[in-house]
């Protein structure tokens, strides 16, 4: 049973996202934003499965069936383009957009910044497409030009690749991201970080349960990462296995 917070049934509950692209949902605006309703462990939960859901995708659209919000607002002042909030900066940039963007649809407000950002919704897993009508004094929609640039797959440090699957939560995930940031800003950590990438042309690290197929033909040192990546590691006897959560 999801534990929701109380407030959402005795006040107004207004959900004021950002708008980004996302490496797992491909876009996290006001649908994904909701997930910042849960407690952390429905989050972890959330990325594994849910009652009876089986991916991250159906249990966002799920939560968006249980609880709406009174008001739905996007800051698109500036935007995020790239992979995603937690990766490389070389591969995620800023887009000034000076928008804002707030209906009483949740639906219908990230359906007009898909838009918005070139991305069609049949592209976003946990969205559905649904007309919307703009209020007399809106400005048009036109969508960005360039579109916003698509997250990869993976997430590339230098020669170290970084595979997160949808069901990577983002505990892992920040883990990794303050680990790399901690060695780019320690100089310290740098050398033999640096050494380590010289021992090994290429190193591909995984985040998640992980499908057999998830592994790509070309790869380095396989690294499996967290509780769950377990299954995968032995499934490629994997030497490289780091336990935790």
């Amino acid at each position: 049973m999801l534990k929701l917070p109380k407030l959402c049934k005795t006040h107004s509950y207004i959900n004021l996202a950002k708008m980004k692209t996302h490496n797992m949902t491909t876009v996290t605006l006001g649908t994904k934003n909701q997930k910042g309703l849960l407690l952390i462990s429905d989050k972890k939960q959330f990325h594994l499965g849910y009652g009876g859901k089986t991916e991250l995708h159906e249990c966002i659209q799920e939560l968006a069936h249980v609880i709406q919000p009174d008001l739905t607002i996007v800051d698109a002042t500036r935007g995020l383009e790239g992979t995603g909030p937690i990766s490389n900066p070389e591969d995620t940039r800023s887009r000034r957009l000076d928008l804002c963007i707030g209906g009483l649809n949740m639906l219908e407000v990230d359906n007009a910044c898909c838009q918005i950002m070139g991305i069609p919704v049949e592209d976003v897993k946990h969205l559905t497409k649904q007309e919307f009508t703009l209020a007399p004094e809106s400005l048009p929609l036109t969508p960005a030009d360039p579109p916003f640039t698509r997250p990869m797959k993976w997430i590339k440090f230098g020669n170290l690749y970084l595979h997160p699957s949808q069901w990577a939560c983002s505990g892992c995930q920040l883990t990794f991201s303050r680990m790399l940031r901690k060695i780019m800003f320690s100089p310290e950590l740098r050398e033999p970080f640096s050494q380590l990438q010289q021992k090994f042309p290429r190193i591909d690290v995984f985040i998640g349960k992980s499908t057999p197929d998830a592994i790509p033909k070309e790869h380095g040192e396989l690294v499996f990462y967290g509780n769950c990546s377990k299954d995968t590691a032995s499934y490629y006897g994997s030497q490289i296995y780091i336990a935790g959560c």
